[in-house]
């Protein structure tokens, strides 16, 4: 799950999430991201369908035929196994999770 942060977190580990960004938040427990939807400080992203996307029509083909369907999935995706799997390189999905960052930010 991909949760949008609505004020400045930080973790006694040392992990800072600025505000306005969005992080699948590693390393909070599961109580802790209750606590923090609770209070309103993140919301759940709603990513929608990569179809839906300008110009992705064939990425959202290509990736459809894997079970990714969302922009959620793809960001969450292992990039290496998914590259090994389809004809884009790492670096090329690597741009292609910051495209869609970009859009559902």
């Amino acid at each position: 799950m991909l949760y949008r942060i609505h004020s400045k977190l930080s973790t006694p580990r040392g992990a800072v999430y600025k505000q306005g960004t969005i992080s699948s938040l590693p390393g909070i427990s599961q109580k802790g991201i209750t606590m923090l939807l609770d209070k309103q400080l993140i919301t759940e992203v709603m990513a929608p369908p990569l179809e839906v996307l300008p110009g992705w029509e064939e990425r959202a083909e290509n990736l459809k035929d894997l079970g990714i369907v969302t922009a959620t999935q793809l960001i969450e995706s292992d990039l290496i196994e998914l590259s090994s799997r389809l004809k884009y390189t790492v670096k090329e999905l690597e741009v292609m999770v910051l495209e869609v960052m970009e859009f559902i930010s």
